[in-house]
């Protein structure tokens, strides 16, 4: 039997896939590390916690990590089936304090912070939105106060929000081995990591390959 989570099919078993994520992001993780290898993750804008998540598969294998999460509804799941991650229900900014959010109801995992993306959903789709107010922190205020170790994976998909939560991020003591990036924009194939490449290149990463929608970094 196929899980779904509002509306959205994990259709693993039909396809007989290995993986949950949107594009197979596993592989490239798993190519790079070695299946073998048991790590660690940090993932903001975390989702659903398995159906097009990128780390359900690791979670399974021994990975542990940190979600971050700002939606109730996809929090509330994650605590439940990836109880020994660390859920955070905030989302990470490089401004701190509460801010109204996006919150697509006929597709949750489009939600988002700009109001821009929001009216381009309504006028390309017409999907039903609805705005709440959420709790940002810094990255960096959050590894401080969680005592966050650094992870090999950071995830980072959070619909056009990119730059504002890699400008957060302190890069100078805290340096995951690789970054998965979201690069374009949400629904569409353009590419927006023009956005927000030259703070990440200006970080000692190098550009490793596409998959899908996202953009891989390693040191």
């Amino acid at each position: 039997m196929d899980i779904a989570i509002d509306g959205i099919c994990n259709c693993d078993k039909m396809t007989k896939m290995a993986y949950n994520s949107q594009y197979n992001e596993e592989k490239v993780i798993e190519d790079y590390f070695g299946k073998d290898y048991i790590g660690s993750y940090v993932d903001i804008g975390a989702g659903p916690p398995i159906m097009i998540n990128n780390f359900y598969h690791f979670y399974q294998k021994g990975w542990r990590g940190v979600n971050i999460e700002p939606l109730p509804r996809f929090y509330d799941y994650l605590t439940v089936v990836r109880s020994e991650d660390l859920n955070l229900n905030i989302a990470i900014s490089d401004v701190e304090g509460e801010f109204p959010f996006y919150e697509v109801i006929s597709g949750p995992v489009l939600s988002t912070f700009s109001k821009e993306i929001m009216e381009y959903h309504i006028k390309t789709k017409k999907y039903i939105i609805r705005e709440i107010k959420v709790q940002a922190k810094t990255l960096s205020n959050v590894i401080e106060e969680h005592n966050i170790a650094v992870p090999d994976v950071l995830n980072i998909d959070v619909e056009g929000h990119e730059r504002e939560v890699i400008l957060s991020i302190p890069f100078q003591e805290w340096k995951p081995k690789m970054l998965l990036i979201e690069s374009t924009y949400p629904n569409t194939e353009m590419p927006t990591f023009d956005q927000w490449e030259d703070l990440i290149i200006a970080s000692g990463y190098n550009f490793y390959l596409t998959r899908g929608v996202n953009r891989f970094y390693i040191l």
